[in-house]
């Protein structure tokens, strides 16, 4: 999965009311600093790949947040994480090596 894939997660879960800002994702949702996200808009960092343990969190934190919303928000969240999925299987197979954050 790349920065651009984090950033679209961002979005989404913004328009679902699940997170109210980027420091709020980045420390509460990757468990990364406030900045993260940040970093990745402003230095361009679009094709750089998330490290694994990124977005083991990421899906960790959705899921758990899965069981405490209501049903239909919890499948939006369940399509959120097959894409998660779906983007990292996807850099794997083009073997994408980009220098990981």
């Amino acid at each position: 999965m790349r920065g651009y894939n984090l950033r679209m997660i961002y979005n989404t879960l913004q328009a679902m009311g699940l997170v109210r800002s980027k420091r709020q994702y980045s420390r509460d949702y990757l468990g990364r600093g406030w900045s993260y996200l940040r970093e990745f808009e402003q230095r361009d960092r679009d094709d750089v790949r998330v490290s694994a343990t990124t977005i083991t969190t990421l899906q960790i934190r959705l899921r758990a947040v899965a069981r405490y919303v209501p049903p239909t928000i919890a499948a939006e969240i369940n399509q959120v994480i097959a894409a998660i999925e779906r983007d990292s299987r996807i850099a794997d197979m083009l073997g994408y090596r980009g220098r990981s954050l």
